[in-house]
């Protein structure tokens, strides 16, 4: 945020600074034809001179902190897409974990399922011999009973 706003000042002074330079530049075009003497032209077109260096200069010092300013900004955009890839594979991992850790409920689930169904036939089995074995008694009972009566 402070970073913005330092760059955001740096470009609002270099603008005002434009606007001052190229005032400047056409005060000297048109104020030039009008020097009197040569040393007063020579000194007029040293100071011109001077101011057109440092802009120059200004210019190349702008051009590297703006260069410096994008690739801090690269870096942190890749710093920034490299977390946002770390965060997308913690998250895949986290659910491929989920997914094995349901499948294999689902298969113990299902496995207990089975061992409930098989409980569940023996039983019917075994009551279904018990039923014969009472249903034969009976029959023996009667059998006797008809035998003495």
């Amino acid at each position: 945020m402070e970073q913005n706003a330092k760059e955001e000042g740096v470009i609002m002074s270099l603008s005002c600074y434009e606007t001052a330079f190229h005032k400047f530049v056409n005060a000297h075009e048109a104020y030039s034809p009008f020097e009197d003497g040569k040393n007063e032209e020579a000194l007029a077109e040293e100071s011109y001179e001077n101011v057109k260096e440092s802009k120059y200069l200004l210019d190349i010092d702008i051009n590297k902190w703006t260069s410096l300013a994008s690739s801090k900004c690269s870096g942190r955009e890749k710093r920034r897409i490299l977390e946002e890839a770390k965060l997308k594979i913690d998250v895949l991992e986290e659910k491929q974990y989920l997914e094995r850790r349901m499948e294999e409920e689902e298969a113990e689930l299902k496995k207990k399922e089975l061992q409930i169904e098989e409980e569940r036939l023996k039983r019917k089995a075994e009551w279904s011999r018990k039923m014969e074995m009472l249903e034969v008694e009976l029959e023996m009972k009667k059998a006797t009973m008809d035998r003495i009566l």
